[in-house]
């Protein structure tokens, strides 16, 4: 269930998506310019919303559906690139190639048009396009081909570093044709459409996150890595942590390329200020978040408008703190009850953090943007976040404002364990006979090739050793903590069954905004868990 913003007009995707399920796109075409003439003031028909309904279809696979929805928001709002690109992802993904890069080259005359526009902004949207078109020019997308890969990227940058890696290894290795799709993580927060491809089994390499909904496919879709971790030394290459967090009982199914911690990011500056320490245990960041709210500062921001994943780390890590790992991932497998004891725990602490201004109701209404600015103009000290919060302007140009810490002790009998966002490769148990897909993983797993990544991102540390050159202080920090850590877990979202985790998004920020009504949220998802996992 989707869920309004308090004071604020109804998401229209709520409706549409309802229709589609029933009746079909067109239907749903129909239903909103019916909706527009008749509620203009009661929906939200932003284009945010069009865009998040396809972008939505796409991730679970409904491409044609998809289609429509984009098509009719680039007829609403024909001057925005992104309306453009995002039709034109959906006809390359539907195998319409030509007609996907008129669409592209059609935003990239909208983006010439606008003037003025942030030198940034308009770069980011100049790479993507033009690397889209080299794509569909450069990579002979067919069914039968050398190397089927299928790339699941996090952000621009990194969707334009991995397509350089392709085409050089393509053109390295002289292979006739290399099938290609690229799609973009940071476009829909529960990844439905990784699961797609481990059930179809047609790609040789899928690329992503680590771990979690992938175990349910390790013994039928995913090949073990074991042979090439031995014949490559990957132990002389890969720190025994990232190991582990790549491998399922002890055997790895995953070639990592680089990593994202989850810490809590503070600032530094407003710590010295009000002679604030870091807080080691659960009662200091209580003090410490009341001292804060006393002289005017949250203690911490968050985003929950548009993107929500931000308030799961929350459950997440609250939920590692009290009663470990072990029983997080069991839970995260549907192996626990949403009204478990120990999950009533995880929410009453939750709660306990609103009634002592750690966190603030308010900050739900938060967009990316929101978060980010509140952090960067002080008006927030801390976020429980992945490096990624340096990949936008203002923070990149503040490092030296920030530190990092983990989320601190609450039950001290618990072994350490964190978030860690891991990108890397798996390879399906159909590529086992294509020495194409090997010599691929080889390459990516190079320390030159994860050095040269280091040097686009930054903000990303290579999962191979031999390219921690050039990291900064921050992450050099980060280095010594992480490897005295015994667990790992990925990120919620793509950590359970796909519907569970696309409903618990809606519920955690329901939950943000009313921290009284916990009792209703686990109710509403152990129904869901028991439609899922009825043999539970």
């Amino acid at each position: 269930m989707l869920y309004a913003q308090d004071d604020q007009k109804v998401p229209i995707v709520e409706i549409l998506y309802g229709t589609i399920q029933k009746e079909g796109a067109k239907q749903a075409v129909s239903k909103y310019y019916e909706l527009k003439r008749s509620d203009q003031d009661l929906y939200d028909f932003s284009f945010s919303e069009l865009n998040r309904l396809g972008l939505r279809l796409i991730s679970e696979n409904n491409t044609s559906e998809a289609i429509e929805i984009f098509r009719l928001n680039l007829k609403i709002f024909p001057e925005k690139v992104t309306a453009h690109n995002n039709l034109a992802d959906a006809l390359v993904k539907a195998e319409k190639k030509e007609i996907a890069r008129n669409y592209y080259l059609k935003g990239l005359e909208k983006l010439n048009a606008i003037d003025p526009i942030d030198s940034t902004i308009y770069q980011s949207y100049y790479d993507y396009g033009t690397r889209q078109i080299s794509i569909i020019d450069e990579l002979n997308t067919t069914a039968s081909s050398d190397l089927n890969y299928r790339a699941y990227v996090g952000g621009i940058p990194a969707g334009n570093w991995d397509v350089d890696q392709v085409i050089a290894f393509k053109k390295n290795n002289n292979l006739g044709s290399v099938n290609y799709l690229q799609e973009n993580f940071y476009n829909a927060p529960v990844p439905l459409f990784v699961e797609n491809e481990f059930e179809s089994n047609s790609p040789d390499l899928v690329s992503g996150f680590v771990k979690g909904v992938y175990r349910d496919h390790k013994d039928q879709q995913i090949s073990t890595l074991s042979n090439q971790w031995d014949s490559e030394q990957w132990d002389d290459q890969f720190p025994e942590f990232i190991k582990q967090a790549v491998s399922h009982d002890g055997e790895p199914y995953y070639m990592p390329i680089t990593f994202q911690w989850n810490p809590i990011w503070y600032r530094k500056d407003i710590f010295d200020s009000l002679n604030l320490s870091v807080p080691d245990t659960w009662e200091e960041l209580m003090i410490v978040s009341e001292k804060l709210h006393e002289h005017g500062i949250k203690a911490f921001t968050v985003s929950g408008k548009g993107w929500q994943p931000p308030l799961a780390r929350w459950f997440t890590i609250l939920s590692l703190r009290i009663h470990g790992p072990e029983f997080f991932e069991s839970f995260m497998s549907g192996k626990i009850s949403w009204e478990d004891p120990r999950i009533v725990e995880v929410f009453e602490h939750w709660k306990l953090m609103f009634d002592r201004h750690v966190l603030d109701t308010a900050s739900a209404s938060n967009n990316w943007t929101d978060a980010v600015q509140d952090l960067a103009s002080g008006k927030a000290a801390m976020w429980n976040i992945g490096e990624w919060l340096f990949e936008f302007s203002p923070i990149h140009n503040q490092m030296k404002n920030f530190g990092v810490f983990p989320m601190p002790v609450i039950n001290p009998e618990i072994e350490s364990a964190e978030i860690l966002h891991l990108y890397g490769i798996h390879k399906l148990k159909a590529s086992d006979t294509n020495t194409n897909a090997d010599k691929f993983l080889r390459h990516m797993a190079s320390a030159n090739i994860q050095e040269s990544n280091h040097k686009l991102l930054k903000y990303r540390i290579p999962a191979n050793k031999n390219s921690w050159n050039n990291l900064n202080e921050i992450q050099k920090e980060e280095l010594e903590y992480l490897e005295k850590v015994r667990h790992f877990v990925p990120l919620f979202e793509f950590n359970t069954h796909p519907e569970i985790a696309q409903a618990a998004l809606d519920e955690f920020l329901y939950f943000w905004q009313h921290p009284n009504e916990s009792m209703e949220v686990m109710e509403r998802m152990e129904a869901l868990r028991k439609k899922i996992y009825p043999d539970n």
